[in-house]
């Protein structure tokens, strides 16, 4: 072997250092925080996107429950009425179709028709109502257009009038003249008013409500909503909308509050009387009387109101159902080649108008 050449040194076993057994009760070194970033204390970093997620689900589930319970208050009954009556006072049309039905069951008068109403958005004097009586080719028409203080008058089919008549007056008919009255405008002012009621012996000082008044008595119902309602009975679907149905009855003392607001606004064409308000102070609800009204759940728009007395002698049964299928109104517009009343009271009656 050759002195000069060193061999590999093995280097000596080093002793094991003994592991402490951990100090129960004392904390763990905490590693050092990254520059700028959150101290998790040994958790998991929670990631930013869920944080987000999380925060988003509690306020839908808030803003689920408080809808909850605003669909829950706004669909009671009561305030359902108060909802609709808002929406027929600030509705600028109306349309929809009645039956009557009179007298016993076993001798009983059917009456179909439809009715329609239209108001000037730029003239609240200004208003059209479309009337039928009948249905099919035995419909007969009534149109009345107001312009200002003028009203207008329109007839259609009405030689129909005979056969629906009949069933009231089965030995009555109607004069053939009638039938020159078809689609012909005809013109009433407040003087001709006053010359028809006076000859008939009525009042002539008799005057149709305003719409200014008529919104006006709305806005007191809104304030004293005096109909109540009473016995609730499963939702029903009335003209495709799911409607709430239930009975109503007037409540006493709201009626009274009514009353009196109305008379205290002082209406050129809607008048209550001292005797109006004591009547009401002492009436009895009618035990042969019952009114039920259905409201759309999705609209909060009347869809249809019954009214059924079953008094023993004059039974009646009225059934109003409204529809947003309105026919075409005419132009808030003076018809061309309108007539006047004297012409209408000659064609009816074969003598003019008599003289004020």
């Amino acid at each position: 072997m050759n002195p000069d050449q060193q061999q590999p040194v093995t280097p000596a076993p080093q002793p094991q250092m003994p592991v402490p057994a951990p100090n129960v009760g004392m904390t763990p070194p905490v590693a050092p925080t990254p520059m700028g970033g959150p101290a998790v204390g040994g958790g998991k970093k929670m990631n930013k996107n869920m944080m987000i997620g999380i925060i988003i689900a509690v306020l839908l589930v808030a803003a689920g429950a408080a809808y909850g319970v605003y669909a829950y208050v706004s669909n009671l009954p009561d305030n359902l009425m108060k909802s609709a009556v808002n929406n027929i006072k600030d509705s600028k049309t109306l349309g929809g179709t009645f039956k009557v039905v009179s007298g016993a069951s076993n001798a009983s008068i059917t009456l179909n028709g439809d009715f329609a109403l239209n108001t000037d958005p730029s003239n609240a004097k200004n208003a059209e109502a479309i009337i039928g009586i009948g249905t099919g080719s035995a419909r007969v028409g009534i149109t009345a257009l107001g312009l200002n203080d003028v009203s207008y008058l329109k007839f259609s089919n009405l030689e129909s009038f005979d056969s629906i008549l009949s069933a009231y007056l089965p030995s009555g008919s109607l004069p053939a003249t009638f039938k020159n009255l078809d689609d012909q405008w005809f013109s009433l002012t407040q003087d001709d008013f006053k010359t028809i009621t006076q000859a008939a012996g009525g009042n002539s000082n008799v005057s149709g409500v305003s719409a200014e008044d008529l919104k006006k008595v709305l806005s007191i119902y809104d304030q004293h909503p005096l109909i109540k309602a009473d016995k609730t009975y499963a939702d029903e679907v009335i003209d495709g909308s799911n409607s709430a149905h239930f009975n109503l009855k007037a409540d006493k003392n709201e009626s009274v509050a009514f009353l009196q607001a109305v008379k205290d606004a002082k209406l050129s064409t809607i008048t209550v009387t001292d005797a109006d308000i004591a009547n009401a102070k002492n009436s009895t609800a009618a035990a042969t009387s019952t009114l039920d009204v259905w409201i759309s759940r999705d609209t909060k728009q009347f869809k249809q109101v019954r009214l059924v007395d079953t008094e023993k002698d004059n039974p009646i049964d009225i059934t109003l159902t409204l529809t947003n299928k309105l026919p075409t109104f005419d132009k808030f517009e003076k018809p061309a080649g309108a007539r006047s009343l004297t012409d209408l009271y000659t064609l009816l009656l074969g003598s003019s108008l008599p003289a004020n």
